[in-house]
């Protein structure tokens, strides 16, 4: 959203409006992912400061959710402010994935990796519906 608002001569308030929705839509689901944890979690020391940190690189996202929200009415986007916060935005999201990448490490849990790209033996040309027969 912020490359878009500092490209575009006037940000549409609807979508900025959608867009800024979707980033507290999965806040909120990141918040509700750690409270699953538990307080079991969080008795160790090194696990709790993760868990405490990560809190509060969201609770920050979410203050900077509502500066933006004040930078959109029904007709009009106030696009450098919205950008600014965005910025903010942007940095406050990336240290919250390093410290939920250093979590899921203290706690011994490996996502699969994934390069972006679709499988091609799936989605793309050329796509197999089995093993070939000889």
């Amino acid at each position: 959203m912020n490359a878009y608002g500092q490209n575009c001569k006037q940000l549409p308030p609807a979508t900025a409006k959608e867009h800024l929705d979707e980033i507290r839509r999965n806040v909120a689901s990141s918040k509700a992912e750690i409270a699953k944890l538990g307080a079991d979690a969080t008795k160790e020391a090194d696990v709790k400061q993760e868990v405490d940190a990560l809190t509060k690189h969201l609770a920050e996202c979410e203050k900077l959710c509502g500066l933006m929200d004040t930078t959109i009415d029904k007709d009009n986007v106030e696009n450098a402010k919205m950008c600014a916060h965005c910025s903010g935005l942007e940095t406050k999201l990336k240290a919250a994935e390093m410290e939920h990448q250093a979590l899921l490490k203290k706690l011994g849990i490996e996502l699969p990796a994934t390069s972006g790209k679709r499988d091609e033996h799936q989605h793309g040309k050329g796509a197999s519906t089995g093993t070939k027969k000889k």
